[in-house]
């Protein structure tokens, strides 16, 4: 799925938010509003430094489960 950065996600780093053990996602793709220029970068590599922002997209793989 692909989705606007949660708003508790926004200034962490990829590390931090630990997206795998705590939510069991993937993250496969990233979208950056590059804030030099009016454009979207598209990250599909990226690393665990890497600081998720406010109006990013990101592209996840999960399992959905039911409760």
């Amino acid at each position: 799925m692909e989705i606007p950065t949660p708003g508790d996600w926004a200034g962490k780093s990829l590390k931090e938010l630990a997206l795998r053990p705590r939510y069991g996602l993937t993250l496969i793709a990233h979208q950056a509003q590059d804030r030099h220029r009016d454009a979207r970068i598209y990250e599909r590599r990226s690393r665990a430094d890497d600081i998720i922002q406010a109006g990013d997209t990101v592209s996840l793989r999960g399992r959905t489960t039911t409760v």
